[in-house]
């Protein structure tokens, strides 16, 4: 807190004293004019920093009208836009900017492309992407290594979607979806209620302002009705369970007697924790209590799934430890409620982003979760993985449609083992969805390589290539391999766009990387990403690959060049 006041000292500084020329025409205003446009463009920006999206947006456009034809100030209208979801009006924006100013920020490119990559127009996605790529330096690039990642999503969205995984969605209607947002569903061991959580206002428990305070989430149930074959019209849930602040459903319980609780409240918690609940002889829910240390720590707690045994507890934390920002830990019971040190899923579970949203199949050995990390379509994709021998396997993206460029959290699988459930953004607001699983078989996982830069130093208009599955050798085929894992994590084809590709490596560990040529040649090079280096690799005459680590404090970028050897 102490930083972020200072930060606001030192950004309130900056902007009372540089000029505005850069950001928007001259004015013939007089000083104190110019000063009060100085403050109400930082009480915006203020806004959107803080996430408060709705009031950012609102001053914004009163100084867009107050300054017409301003290229910034479109371009954070378009900001707003696309964080509130809005990505059709934030790509008009962005686009008017464009026209009044290309250059008014470097990264206009970079986010009219998240804004057509989340409306699900790839293709145009590509293409801003490409052009906020081609405007950096090598080394931009290794600081700007992100967009790689949208890039890759983009790609296996674009190869997802030409080969779908047989499922039926169905979004569950108004008796259970409303206007304000619906997630995280939970079932009962009967399959007969579904508990989730809703932003709707309610009478009995309070009316929310939803512009003034978007968080405010209450816990809502579902009945199945047979008289009409479907859910009925949810209510809260019953007993101590609902009141103000920030409070959701995270599960249920297999035996369906504990919820696991989402709080945020001020005062009483220190950030978001987990709180469970028991269910009572009379059908009410008791009054959540903490799950208290150490599961619960200063830092953000939240997605808490018990296995079907109640021994083992998977939730999800911002903690020191991670490997990214959100990871999944798992705690073991001690006591009635002790538990012991929570260990982080190292090895293949956590990215190097955020995990969320995870859930425990009443099988014990099935983990479906939710990641923005790993290869997914664009924002968070729901994953699988299954317990072998005592080692989580890799996550498998579960596939199109139940993915999509939007973002789906909160998998759940009914009792029958043929219905499951998710929560999805796909159409504008988070609601639950419904997914006939009968004939469902997972495909095997779609590899996505980002290609990096051409001769002239900029990237190439066709810098992405998808592979498919090689019937021969054509020129040389560059295997790349983590030494720790023994597994593959790329192919490269020689013959593809120039054979200029990069790849983005963990730093301090070993890869080996094998070159075979059409003539059955092999040269091989092993590589250390602790630090930065350039090899040389003559595979024939003809035929010799630069190969470039450049590594920074957090990740390594390895670029392979295809060369042409002096005869």
């Amino acid at each position: 807190m102490n930083f972020k006041f200072v930060a606001l000292i030192v950004s309130l500084t900056v902007f009372l004293n540089i000029s505005f020329a850069n950001n928007y025409q001259t004015y013939s205003s007089p000083n104190r004019a110019g000063i009060s446009l100085a403050v109400k463009k930082f009480q915006a920006w203020a806004k959107y920093r803080d996430g408060d999206y709705n009031d950012a947006i609102k001053r914004y456009r009163e100084l867009n009208t107050a300054c017409p034809n301003t290229a910034f100030f479109n371009y954070m209208i378009g900001n707003c836009l696309l964080a509130m979801d809005k990505y059709d009006e934030a790509i008009s924006y962005f686009e008017t900017a464009k026209r009044i100013d290309p250059k008014v920020k470097r990264d206009l490119p970079l986010q009219a492309g998240l804004a057509y990559h989340k409306k699900g127009d790839l293709d145009n996605a590509l293409k801003q992407y490409n052009n906020y790529i081609s405007s950096l330096t090598p080394t931009q690039l290794l600081r700007d290594v992100l967009v790689m990642d949208y890039v890759k999503s983009c790609m296996l969205a674009k190869e997802m979607k030409t080969s779908p995984v047989n499922v039926k969605i169905t979004k569950l209607g108004k008796n259970v979806n409303s206007d304000y947002g619906d997630a995280s569903p939970g079932l009962t061991p009967d399959g007969k209620s579904l508990i989730f959580t809703s932003r709707r206002p309610s009478d009995g428990i309070e009316k929310i302002n939803f512009d003034v305070n978007p968080n405010n989430d209450k816990m809502y149930i579902s009945k199945w009705d047979n008289s009409i074959n479907n859910w009925g019209k949810a209510q809260p849930v019953d007993g101590e369970i609902n009141y103000q602040g920030h409070i959701g459903s995270l599960s249920l319980s297999h035996d369906g007697k504990t919820m696991f609780i989402f709080k945020n409240i001020p005062k009483e918690t220190l950030s978001g924790d987990i709180f469970f609940s028991e269910l009572l002889k009379d059908g009410k829910w008791s009054k959540p209590v903490s799950i208290g240390k150490p599961i619960n720590s200063s830092y953000f707690e939240s997605s808490a799934c018990l296995s079907p045994d109640g021994n083992t507890i998977y939730f999800v934390s911002e903690r020191k430890g991670g490997f990214g920002n959100a990871d999944i830990f798992r705690s073991h019971r001690l006591a009635a409620n002790k538990w012991s040190v929570p260990e982080n899923l190292k090895g293949v579970i956590n990215s190097e982003y955020d995990e969320l949203g995870v859930y425990i199949n009443p099988d014990g050995k099935t983990m479906y979760f939710s990641s923005n990390g790993h290869n997914n379509m664009g924002g968070y994709d729901i994953f699988m993985s299954t317990l072998e021998d005592g080692v989580w396997s890799q996550p498998i993206n579960m596939g199109y449609p139940i993915n999509s460029e939007f973002d789906e959290k909160h998998f759940i699988l009914a009792p029958d083992g043929k219905t499951a459930y998710i929560s999805s953004n796909r159409d504008g607001v988070y609601e639950i969805y419904q997914i006939d699983m009968t004939n469902y078989s997972q495909k095997k996982p779609v590899e996505v390589v980002t290609q990096y830069i051409n001769d002239s130093g900029a990237a190439s208009s066709k810098n992405v290539v998808a592979p498919k599955e090689e019937k021969k050798k054509s020129e040389t085929i560059i295997n790349v391999y983590n030494d720790s894992k023994n597994d593959k994590i790329a192919t490269f084809n020689s013959s593809n766009s120039g054979g200029d590709y990069a790849l983005k490596l963990k730093t301090n560990e070993t890869y080996t990387i094998d070159f075979i040529n059409k003539e059955d040649q092999k040269s091989i090079a092993h590589i250390k990403t602790s630090e930065s280096g350039e090899y040389n690799l003559k595979i024939s005459k003809n035929e010799e690959f630069l190969v470039t680590v450049d590594k920074s404090w957090k990740q390594a970028l390895l670029r392979i060049k295809l060369v042409e050897s002096i005869e």
